[in-house]
């Protein structure tokens, strides 16, 4: 019968395993070297080449932004299940409490890819891999600039060509809704124009509304009811007594891009840049009062 062994000898043989454990993981990574780390590197650079010389070529026929969006989404997939089955190997999540697990590299990565593929190239290195932090956020801003710059570029194509066609988008430019609201104007107030000439004065009518329900005053008129402005908000009429001592002077109004109509009473032009604030467009007598400068 073997003696039993006493503390000191089992904590000898515990460190003595544990030394030779580590050591065949130190070789089992030698031989497997940065390749893996390299190849997680390279992905997302060769995934911005495919973009930007494949993809950048498309014609918006072949639908370039879903071939974008999924060499996009396949380059964080890939990244992110590497980038776990080499922290797997490396032995992530068997040390301190505060080490990633390989399953929480993943999710990271594939949830915060801008953030935790540079840093998962970082954290390698603590397990005697080279650093690649530098560059992966190289790669990753390449990656993220390319993507963006053409997601832009193709979006803006399509704009175009909606506003060529005259197709109502939710994307159009603001200045493209500002001149769809003018023109809707034009015919608000020839509209209201020819009424006068026909019956001498308008209905003293507060609402656009009221005017669109005149008896054939939509098919007569106009070409069909024209009661909102690109954004959704109701066009503004007002209705006033001229020289001549008949109500056949009339104000027709937009509110502009903020829903925001504030009052009869503007005059003048502002700058194509400040339509992103909401101003309003006034028509008075089928001429702008108050409206953007579109010249350019």
């Amino acid at each position: 019968m073997s003696p039993e062994l006493t503390p000191e000898e089992r904590k000898k043989i515990y460190e003595e395993e544990k030394a030779r454990m580590d050591a065949q993981e130190q070789i089992k990574r030698e031989k497997q070297g940065d390749a893996l780390g390299y190849i997680i590197l390279l992905i997302p650079f060769v995934s911005a080449f495919l973009m930007y010389f494949w993809v950048g070529n498309m014609r918006l026929i072949q639908n370039p932004a879903s071939t974008l969006h999924l060499l996009a989404l396949g380059t964080i997939l890939l990244t992110a299940i590497l980038a776990a089955v080499e922290a797997s190997q490396l032995g992530f999540g068997k040390g301190t409490k505060k080490e990633s697990s390989p399953v929480a590299i993943f999710l990271g990565t594939l949830l915060l890819w801008i953030f935790i593929y540079p840093y998962y190239l970082y954290a390698r290195s603590k397990k005697g891999m080279k650093n690649l932090i530098v560059g992966g956020i190289i790669v990753a801003l390449i990656f993220a600039g390319v993507y963006g710059l053409l997601l832009n570029a193709i979006n803006t194509q399509v704009n175009e060509i909606r506003d060529t066609l005259g197709i109502s988008s939710p994307n159009r430019s603001t200045a493209v809704k500002y001149k769809d609201a003018m023109a809707d104007l034009h015919s608000l107030c020839n509209a209201l124009s020819a009424y006068i000439i026909d019956n001498s004065e308008l209905p003293q009518y507060d609402t656009i509304d009221e005017f669109m329900n005149i008896d054939n005053f939509t098919s007569f008129y106009l070409t069909g009811p024209i009661t909102k402005d690109p954004w959704g908000n109701r066009y503004k009429v007002k209705v006033y007594k001229s020289a001549s001592g008949y109500h056949d002077g009339y104000l027709v109004g937009c509110a502009g891009k903020d829903g925001i109509f504030r009052g009869w009473d503007q005059k003048g032009t502002y700058p194509y840049g400040d339509l992103k604030k909401g101003e309003d467009v006034i028509f008075d007598l089928g001429a702008m009062v108050y409206g953007p400068d579109l010249s350019d």
